[in-house]
């Protein structure tokens, strides 16, 4: 039997990948996805220490949306895992419009997340480029209907934080090379 692990290294050979794969994931699992479209604020605990559930921070218009499925693990006569998916609910009726536009309006669906792209903007903020270059190749390079220049502001301010902080880091580190060497000079002598 395979031990449990998260991150298969390359020297593994597929079987014992696939075997701890399986060993997590166990014989069943049942995922519900359910419209978080606008649900309400639920307090948790006293008024000290209120927790938000992550789930319901919206507002609340009761939409009954979800689908319920559950995933088996069968070995069959040839000892070969096999995954069978059964969907056993699914309400595809909203109570609220669905579409592009409600979709670009939560906020995690405008941000750009792409290594390469914020990669890119690094680059042409160290290079002092025009806002309006960047956020032309923002709006090329993402897969993001919808780019205004709130979205394009935040992706240049991540990139001169990120710039900042490895110049800071690079002076820090050269201040404490100079200070050691300082400091051995003076033991010595």
């Amino acid at each position: 039997e395979a031990e449990h692990n998260d991150h298969p290294t390359k020297k593994q050979d597929p079987l014992t990948i696939e075997l701890a794969i399986n060993n997590s994931f166990g014989d069943y699992y049942f995922i519900h996805y359910v419209c978080t479209h606008e649900w309400k604020k639920r307090s948790r605990g006293t008024e000290s220490k209120i927790r938000l559930r992550p789930l319901q921070s919206f507002r609340s218009t009761m939409c009954a949306a979800t689908i319920q499925a559950s995933v088996q693990r069968v070995v069959e006569d040839d000892f070969q895992p096999r995954f069978y998916v059964l969907v056993t609910t699914q309400r595809t009726q909203h109570n609220h419009a669905v579409n592009v536009r409600v979709f670009i309006g939560y906020a995690e669906n405008r941000k750009v997340k792409g290594p390469s792209i914020l990669g890119q903007v690094s680059e042409f903020v160290r290079w002092k480029t025009k806002f309006q270059r960047i956020a032309q190749y923002v709006r090329e390079s993402s897969r993001i209907q919808c780019i205004g220049c709130t979205v394009t502001e935040n992706v240049i301010m991540k990139a001169r934080d990120q710039q900042r902080r490895s110049q800071y880091d690079s002076e820090h580190q050269s201040r404490n090379k100079e200070g050691s060497a300082e400091r051995a000079c003076a033991i010595i002598s």
